[in-house]
């Protein structure tokens, strides 16, 4: 998996993409607030946390080595 980071960042690019902009326009329009007793207080422009950042980095990560561990056992059946 690590192997092959570019085929990663071009799987991740459009989803951090996607969830970044959703994200920053709920928080403009006042639909989306984060606490900032529950964050690490470092906050992007557009007032995303870095933490909401690494969520839509590390849970898509997880879950193509996950597909990768499961294939890898299973086989290309």
């Amino acid at each position: 998996m690590l192997r092959q980071w570019r085929r990663l960042l071009v799987t991740l690019a459009p989803v951090v993409a996607v969830f970044v902009a959703w994200d920053l326009l709920a928080i403009a329009a006042g639909h989306w607030t984060f606490d900032p007793a529950q964050t690490t207080g470092v906050v992007f422009p557009g007032g995303l946390p870095l933490d909401e950042l690494l969520f839509f980095v590390v849970v898509p990560i997880c879950a193509v080595l996950g597909f990768e561990a499961v294939r890898k056992v299973l086989g290309d059946r």
